[in-house]
């Protein structure tokens, strides 16, 4: 994975703009009251309007619907990332505050600043709908799950509780769900015990939505909805507030540099738990995690997810901690130092993680290629076998003739050789009316300098074919050769256009040797992309057009071999 570039040019302009932060505070530009408005500002508008955009410009109904593993992906990541530093936490024995602001700062990783750069460098093909998808279940959380975890907590000793959040304090509770005071005085005048007013269940539910209804959140549910509903918020809108939304994460920074000027944070580099969570989350947690869904996918490939959408979300389990989360404590100031001093180091520790991870992952890809390239040459053998077997007729006869029960108008059935049994070999094309071959001399079998050996090889097979079904027409359903437009050699060599339009000429001399081949149909008209592989060079290159439809030398074969035909 090619990461380390974008994490240096990520890494310099996050360090500048805390820098920028941190200069105005100590230059006394401005103070704790201007932080505290630069707060409300960014998570009351400019991050709101930033998740909001980027979702629904990012995403539509269709693409949820093919890419929604994206989702699923990010929802299990999250779900175990909150169950192992929970558990992390009770293992080091944090305990209040610290325990919620230390899972808060390893649970939420930055994908604003570093991750959606990573992902839009290494995927640009479909980084912005991973994105987009993404977010939608992150910033769900973060507002909810990750606000709850950043408010203060009463740390127990013995029966009673010290700390904000509904503080215990001598057996009675101050704030939200209070003893009633005048009930408690009421009671007492009468020789009772206290009596605990408990507030309704409307109470309550009405407590949760204040707490967790924020603007970010309801921005994240706004886009889901539109999104479902196919609505397309129009550019006139969506431009503006993309414009607004990016002021976000500079702002970010700078409030973060001047929490930096204001706050102790050096003080979290004293703590034991600093350097144990840093590792479980930026190293041992996305390894895990990556392995976990290698295994899973390979063993469910019914799942929605690809191969893509696994290094996605491994890049994203790796993150360091989110700067929103300094922004949640500070506006409590509820540890923000702590919270400041995590976003620091794991953001300069990140820079050797994620490579760690990178190279760790880009050993196991290559692990992997090469066990799935022996896998799909043992599959190939497996499958010629089978056409080459006697037990293969009555599987085959069985499922021609169920095909010419369910034709009336009895149009002749077709059969596809795919180069796995030869002419004289193939048991099973006796039952086809028009037999189709794919058939790659010169590319796949002997290819290269071995073209005029890949000639013969062809004849002969194609005799074979006569000498087996002489009165059957047969029609060539692939054909061709890679071919980098642009690219010239002589003498020719594989991948130059000179070659490819040896391949075809040659190709083209042997179908017009036998009058049985009725037709041809050369792979493929235009360039397209597939997936990475040793056989590939950005894209399948077989085709007399590029991308852009524009001809290659091929292009011109065609046209004077179908014009003099």
């Amino acid at each position: 994975m090619g990461q380390f570039g974008v994490m240096i040019g990520q890494l310099v302009g996050f360090l500048i703009m805390l820098m920028v932060g941190y200069g105005c505070v100590r230059l006394r530009f401005y103070g704790q009251t201007a932080l505290d408005g630069m707060c409300s500002l960014l998570l009351n508008v400019l991050i709101p309007v930033l998740v909001f955009s980027n979702a629904v410009d990012g995403a539509d109904r269709a693409q949820l619907a093919a890419n929604w593993g994206v989702m699923l992906l990010t929802a299990v990541m999250y779900a175990l990332l909150i169950l192992v530093f929970w558990l992390v936490a009770k293992l080091l024995r944090l305990k209040g505050s610290r325990s919620h602001v230390f899972q808060a700062s390893l649970i939420f990783g930055n994908a604003g600043f570093i991750g959606i750069p990573l992902i839009m460098a290494l995927w640009p093909q479909n980084g912005a709908i991973y994105v987009a998808l993404m977010s939608i279940i992150d910033q769900t959380l973060l507002w909810t799950y990750g606000v709850w975890l950043c408010e203060p907590v009463a740390e127990t000793t013995g029966g009673n509780a010290i700390g904000a959040r509904g503080a215990v304090v001598n057996g009675s509770v101050n704030g939200a769900g209070s003893v009633g005071n005048a009930g408690s005085a009421s009671n007492a005048a009468n020789g009772g015990s206290p009596a605990i007013v408990r507030p309704s269940p409307g109470t309550r539910v009405l407590g949760l939505l204040k707490r967790f209804v924020n603007p970010a959140f309801v921005g994240v549910m706004l886009a889901l909805i539109l999104i479902l509903l196919g609505v397309k918020v129009p550019d006139i809108i969506l431009k503006p507030l993309h414009t607004i939304g990016n002021m976000a994460t500079p702002m970010s920074l700078i409030y973060l540099g001047g929490l930096f000027a204001l706050t102790k944070w050096w003080g979290v580099l004293k703590r034991y738990e600093l350097y144990a969570g840093l590792v479980a989350k930026m190293i041992a947690f996305p390894l895990a995690f990556y392995a976990l869904l290698t295994a899973l996918t390979g063993a469910l490939p019914q799942l929605p997810i690809t191969h893509d959408m696994v290094l996605m979300i491994t890049v994203i389990a790796g993150l360091p901690t989110m700067t929103t989360i300094a922004m949640f404590t500070g506006r409590k100031n509820n540890m923000p130092e702590y919270a400041v001093g995590f976003v620091l180091v794991s953001t300069l520790f990140s820079l050797a993680s994620l490579t760690i991870c990178g190279r760790l992952v880009d050993a196991s890809e290559c692990t992997l290629r090469r066990k799935h390239a022996g896998l799909r040459r043992l599959e190939f053998h497996r499958r010629r076998q089978r056409l080459q077997s006697e037990a293969a007729v009555p599987y085959f006869k069985e499922i021609f003739d169920y095909a010419r029960t369910l034709d009336p108008q009895h149009r002749p059935l077709t059969y596809t050789n795919l180069l796995m049994a030869a002419g004289g070999k193939d048991k099973c094309h006796q039952f086809a009316d028009v037999i189709c071959l794919n058939r790659y001399y010169g590319w796949y079998v002997q290819d290269g300098y071995q073209l005029i050996g890949a000639k013969k090889a062809f004849i002969n097979e194609m005799n074979q074919w006569m000498n087996t079904e002489p009165n059957k027409p047969f029609l060539f359903t692939e054909y061709g050769a890679d071919t980098d437009a642009g690219v010239h050699k002589l003498p020719s060599m594989q991948w130059s256009e000179e070659y490819q339009c040896e391949y075809l000429t040659m190709q083209h001399e042997v179908f017009d040797m036998f009058e049985a081949v009725v037709g041809e149909q050369v792979w493929n008209l235009c360039d397209f992309q597939t997936g990475e592989g040793i056989m590939r060079v950005d894209g399948n290159k077989k085709d007399v057009f590029t991308r852009d439809r524009q001809p290659k030398a091929a292009a011109y074969v065609l046209k004077e071999r179908w014009e003099t035909k």
